[in-house]
């Protein structure tokens, strides 16, 4: 993101009469203490060295994370002004979401060892999704991708759509070579890997595909000797047996521009809608109101995204 110069030269003001708990207001609304404390401290690791940074340092990071915390509050204000604001709905699922990747009961240990309140942590997931609804909502008709650029694009990367080859084959595991023979025979007359797990209890089976110079050593050899429908014999590997089932053999090849225009229409889009967005910023700071706490306006910090938090 651009560097947000968070200080009176960007339109704000320092305020030592601000609300007790506020450390900024944008255009009359509040930055609360407690969100600028957790916000830094979800940046804390990537700053802090070993023996803990300086007074200097921590005002320095304070005003960095306050620089992106006023660019979200601009943000929060424009999806707002457009009927766009996040929902509680949108909120709570993406919430739910989080969640569902603790074991029950662990999500609430988890904030309460960062010393994180349920609602300032809600807080801080609302703008996040705010920052990625802003960029659809009202960046993306801003942005626009052309052929020509996809093709211009494509000629001067033209190595990275390079594709290696690769194997695709079904490798049947197991713990006793009579039994990875014997599944190894049923994948041979067509079984799906599936199938093998549910007819031969503790063999394993899956489908892999595989750049050829990374496949194990081990197995070289036996897929070497292959045809597309052939199946080896069961070797030895890391104490358990297992045998394959060639599929087939792809070799090297170049992506055509067709096939690698998905990828390449996402990078231009990435990079079209931050620089959009430094645009933005910069043309909405300026006009804004923002006053900051007096013992944060002296930072004066050029906040290269602040450690991310603000960053689209």
């Amino acid at each position: 993101m651009l560097a947000v110069t968070l200080l009176l030269s960007a339109g704000g003001c320092a305020d030592d009469a601000l609300p007790p708990g506020v450390v900024a207001t944008v255009n009359g609304h509040p930055v609360n203490m407690k969100l600028l404390q957790a916000t830094h401290d979800a940046y804390a690791q990537s700053w802090t060295g070993a023996e803990g940074p300086s007074v200097e340092a921590l005002r320095s990071q304070y005003g960095a994370v306050l620089a992106d915390l006023v660019v979200q509050e601009l943000v929060l204000q424009k999806l707002a002004a457009v009927g766009a604001s996040v929902t509680d709905a949108e909120l709570g699922a993406a919430e739910a979401e989080v969640r569902g990747d603790y074991p029950e009961g662990m999500f609430e240990a988890a904030l309460v060892e960062d010393y994180l309140d349920l609602e300032v942590w809600r807080e801080m997931l609302r703008r996040r999704l705010a920052l990625t609804k802003f960029a659809q909502v009202v960046l993306r008709s801003e942005v626009a991708i052309s052929l020509e650029e996809v093709e211009s694009w494509y000629r001067g990367h033209q190595g990275e759509f390079r594709l290696a080859a690769r194997v695709r084959f079904i490798m049947v595991e197991g713990d006793t070579r009579e039994g990875v023979e014997a599944a190894a025979g049923a994948v041979a007359s067509g079984a799906a890997p599936e199938e093998v797990e549910k007819a031969f209890p503790g063999m394993s089976g899956n489908e892999l595909l595989i750049r050829r110079d990374r496949i194990p050593a081990a197995w070289q050899k036996a897929l070497a000797a292959l045809k597309p429908g052939g199946v080896s014999p069961p070797i030895a590997f890391e104490g358990r047996w297992v045998a394959f089932r060639l599929i087939e053999s792809l070799p090297a090849q170049d992506m055509s521009v067709v096939d690698a225009y998905p990828v390449i229409e996402r990078r231009l889009l990435e990079e079209k809608l931050d620089a959009a967005f430094d645009v933005w910023v910069e043309r909405n700071l300026a006009g804004a109101k923002v006053r900051v706490s007096q013992h944060l306006a002296g930072t004066k910090e050029a906040v290269p995204g602040g450690g991310g938090a603000a960053q689209r």
